[in-house]
This record gives C-alpha cells, structure tokens and sequence, in this order.
C-alpha cells in the first residue's frame, strides 16, 4: 500500500509531511525590512500530492451539489482574479453607462486562508456534507505543522531557525 493511500485510509498524515522549509529570497529595497523579500515555501513530495487529491475531491463535491456561488473564482478552474476583477468591472460600466449610481465596498482578502480558525473550516465542511473522514484527515494535516527558515549567509553558510 502506498503512503499516500495509507494517509487518506488512517486519516492522518506524516509529521515529516507537515514541515516545510521557507527560504525569504530578497526581491528589492532594504535588506533589513522582511517586507522585501518573498518567502519560498519546499513541502514534502507526499505532502504536495496528497493536497490537491484530497483538494479536488472536496471541490467536486462543492460544484457538484451546487454548494459554491457561480460569482466563486478562487481554487476554480478557469476562472482566476483576473477574470473576476473583469466582470466587476463591466458590470459597474454598464451600471454608470445607465446612469445608476454605483458604490463599492473594497475588502483586501490577501492570504484570508491563513486567518481561517480551523475549527471553523472543519465545522463548515461537515455542514456542507465533506466526508467524516476528509475531515479528520483535514483536521491532522493542519495540525503540528513546523517550518524551518533557512537562510544563507554571504560565505554561503546555512542559517536555520524551526517554529510551529
């Protein structure tokens, strides 16, 4: 049996699964300011199989009880930010090409995903009818994940620092 089937059979996945190591790549600026630089997350080969399985399965279930909203673009297939940014925007043209007034409430959802408390992510899948068991394999995947930044010093050295 493969690991990978023997993670989604037991509902658990690998501790050497759930670390990664982020290397910070500077982009421009000040090197002292941890805002210019962009982090490079390297997970596990399993790891990276085993989420989109488990990914896709949960999505096919979404679209095809009709759970999602047809103005969802994000994680869909051919749709993107772009596109949705687009139809926003015929639709306030097409609006103030009529002559109706037109206001906007901007929200910036960058890296909402990460503020998510899991407790509630598990509590919405099961209410949108996920699986018992891809909830427990959800729930131990995003429990006691570690990262370990490394960084690299100017005679090469490697520097690492671990945090859950």
């Amino acid at each position: 049996m493969s690991l990978i089937q023997k993670s989604l059979d037991s509902k658990t996945v690998p501790l050497d699964c759930k670390s990664s190591d982020i290397t910070p790549i500077f982009k421009n600026g000040y090197k002292i300011n941890a805002e210019n630089y962009q982090l490079i997350s390297s997970t596990s080969a399993v790891a990276k199989t085993l989420e989109p399985i488990v990914n896709a399965k949960i999505l096919a279930h979404l679209q095809s009880n009709s759970i999602l909203s047809l103005d969802q673009h994000g994680l869909l297939l051919g749709k993107s930010v772009e596109i949705n940014l687009l139809e926003t925007y015929n639709i306030i043209n097409n609006l103030l090409e009529k002559g109706v007034p037109v206001d906007l409430i901007l929200l910036d959802l960058a890296k909402a995903f990460d503020k998510v408390p899991h407790s509630r992510l598990r509590a919405k899948l099961s209410a949108v009818g996920i699986h018992t068991d891809v909830v427990k394999w959800v729930k131990n995947f995003l429990t006691d994940q570690k990262q370990q930044v490394q960084l690299f010093t100017n005679n090469c050295d490697k520097v690492t620092s671990s945090f859950k």
